[in-house]
């Protein structure tokens, strides 16, 4: 239901207290995501060092810069997902929304989550396809693995913006989440009937209520087990070598990756 021009909503205040599940949901993911992105950051500072400087440890830094992106992707989608349905189901930005002309800019929010969900799917192969590539090219997986990322990553980022280029006509507004969320919680959409054309509407909102879990489980464990298991985030130096684990294979020790 379209919120826009309507008085209750133009009407509703936001209340912070009692917490209802929208806040929490926002509060509580803000508790893990804030270090979790503080995590990658020292992941790609790690990065750019040995990229600079010869190291005891000789990382693989196709595969190593691929692990990066596919991270970097899914916190832009979750930063998205924040933007177009966990903040505004909060409530507090119901009234704005509900005095506001349907128009492009709150279309933004929208297309740059589908944006950002497409590269959140395409990283992910891009960097099986390098492990591929170290595992049946060993000899000269470096050369192969470069020429493969000059390829592949122009076309993961043209490839969403063809996908998507369909809502650029859209305009964005406003719609009421349904149940389980409370009267207010509100999420960016577009008029595209494409896009709303659902067979059971009332289910979206119990799906949307739980896809947090889901999308950031994933993106919170895969930096955290690398940071926290792997030798390479270690203080102490070593050596290390190859595995078959896709992990493990990001980093090899000086005489393998030669």
């Amino acid at each position: 239901m379209d919120i826009h021009n309507r008085s209750e909503y133009i009407a509703y205040q936001f209340q912070l207290f009692p917490l209802n599940f929208p806040v929490i949901t926002v509060l509580v993911g803000a508790f893990y995501l804030l270090p979790t992105f503080v995590v990658v950051g020292k992941m790609v500072k790690i990065y750019y060092e040995t990229s600079q400087r010869t190291t005891t440890v000789s990382i693989q830094r196709h595969l190593f810069l691929a692990f990066l992106l596919m991270q970097i992707a899914n916190f832009s989608y979750i930063l998205t997902d924040f933007m177009v349905v966990r903040i505004p189901a909060t409530g507090i930005l119901t009234s704005i929304c509900a005095e506001t002309e349907p128009n492009q800019l709150l279309k933004m929010p929208y297309l740059l989550a589908f944006i950002s969900s497409y590269l959140s799917m395409l990283f992910p192969v891009i960097f099986c396809a390098n492990r591929a590539i170290i595992v049946f090219f060993p000899k000269n997986h470096n050369e192969v693995c470069s020429k493969f990322m000059k390829l592949s990553l122009p076309l993961t980022v043209i490839l969403p913006c063809c996908f998507t280029f369909f809502m650029i006509p859209a305009v964005g507004h406003c719609t009421q989440l349904t149940a389980p969320y409370p009267m207010g919680a509100v999420m960016f959409t577009l008029d595209l009937k494409v896009v709303l054309a659902l067979r059971n509407p009332s289910l979206i909102g119990y799906i949307l209520s739980i896809r947090p879990i889901f999308i950031d489980t994933a993106t919170v464990f895969e930096p955290w087990a690398f940071y926290y298991t792997h030798p390479m985030f270690k203080r102490y130096k070593r050596k290390t070598t190859v595995s078959s684990s896709p992990i493990a294979m990001v980093v090899s020790s000086s005489g393998h990756s030669r």
